[in-house]
């Protein structure tokens, strides 16, 4: 019953798939390769007043984009990026509407932040072991300071933040989100802001007697520093006189190159579930045994002692009985042996008796006889003297 029990449970549980076996490593190796396209990637920007944290309005602050690709060979690749406001289903992808309309967005809507235009689909945040790294550039350029100071500014940022779900079977990484603020940015030196993204490699393995294995990529969160920048033609009053603009800081995006989070996951084998089963329901079936032959060693031993002392029992009163009947011979041939002496000491006591009696009368006799003869003879003599005298 037991055994029953335990294996549909335990298939219940296998099928449930909510009991995977996960390792997690730091990797950092040459044969992964490290890529994020920009179009199944979620990030927003937008500039706002360090003091109230409110939009700032693009005609005294706004954005210009590009991008970097560095090789090992000293190569350096460098491009435009375009960038426009936000739309879902247009430079954001249909994937990420859920967590977008269920959350506030930092209390604004979408339409207020900018997103990399759609047409630079083909863009990619990488890193390639051996080959070099990309990076995406992003200006903040400040047309009118009559307004705001630099120290006023600061960048918001909303960028994707996948979420582990172990359980779930189909998709481990979900989708989700989290924003960062940059520090504000200053009047006398250019800031260097580097956000930088963790890449998640999700290994499945979900084959039930061989291996299936899934391959699921992702990006969360790192870490962001951030430095300064002294360079001697950093006069914003005169480049704005000059050039109606001009440049207070970069924010620059890429992907961590020390290392990536590695998972893998597995599932029980079927075989080797049955195997698990099969000694568990063994291990139940020897206690059980172990159990009965303890209660029955326990009954035999019993019964065996029980029948030993029985027999022994018998053999004690047959023993006894021929003893008890040994005995009562013996006590029989005894009494009579002892009745024989006794009669035969009885008689020869009553010959002794007869020889003693028949003596004494003989004795007696004689001397009735001797006692007769000297009274005769005193009477004679008394006869004899009468006569004398007379």
């Amino acid at each position: 019953m037991f055994s029953v029990i335990f294996t549909i449970f335990s298939l219940v549980q296998y099928f449930k798939y909510q009991s995977p076996m996960i390792s997690y490593t730091k990797g950092n190796d040459k044969s992964t390769n490290r890529e994020i396209l920009l179009k199944d990637t979620f990030l927003m920007f937008q500039l706002i007043d360090s003091t109230s944290v409110n939009r700032i309005d693009d005609s005294i602050a706004y954005f210009e984009s590009s991008y970097t690709t560095i090789y090992d060979n000293g190569k350096v690749e460098e491009g435009p990026l375009k960038i426009e406001k936000c739309e879902l289903g247009k430079n954001i992808d249909l994937k990420f509407k859920e967590f977008i309309i269920g959350k506030s967005n930092f209390g604004r809507p979408v339409e207020d932040f900018y997103c990399f235009s759609p047409n630079n689909e083909n863009l990619s945040l990488f890193y390639y072991p051996d080959v070099g790294y990309h990076m995406i550039n992003l200006l903040i350029v400040l047309k009118n300071n009559t307004y705001y100071i630099p120290e006023k500014i600061q960048s918001l940022i909303v960028s994707q933040n996948c979420l582990i779900d172990h359980n779930n079977k189909s998709n481990p990484l979900s989708n989700s989100y989290e924003y960062h603020t940059s520090p504000s940015f200053s009047s006398s030196q250019s800031i260097n802001v580097n956000y930088n993204f963790q890449f998640i490699k999700y290994d499945s393995d979900d084959g039930f007697y061989f291996t299936d294995l899934k391959n699921f990529f992702g990006i969360t969160f790192s870490d962001m520093t951030f430095s300064n920048s002294y360079k001697d033609d950093y006069d914003i009053e005169k480049n704005i006189k000059e050039k109606n603009r001009a440049y207070i800081g970069v924010i620059q995006f890429s992907l961590n190159r020390s290392n990536y989070d590695n998972y893998k996951r597995t599932y029980q084998r079927l075989q080797s579930l049955l195997a698990e089963i099969m000694s568990v329901i063994s291990l139940l079936f020897e206690i059980g045994r172990q159990i009965s032959t303890f209660f029955c060693e326990k009954s035999m031993s019993k019964d065996i002692i029980e029948t030993l002392i029985n027999r022994d029992k018998k053999h004690i009163l047959r023993v006894q009985s021929y003893r008890i009947n040994k005995l009562c011979k013996t006590s029989e041939n005894n009494i009579t042996t002892s009745i024989e002496r006794k009669n035969t000491k009885y008689e020869s006591f009553d010959m002794i008796n007869n020889k003693l009696e028949n003596s004494e009368r003989i004795d007696k006799t004689k001397l009735d006889i001797s006692k007769n003869d000297i009274t005769y003879k005193n009477e004679k003599i008394k006869q004899i003297r009468i006569i004398i005298n007379i």
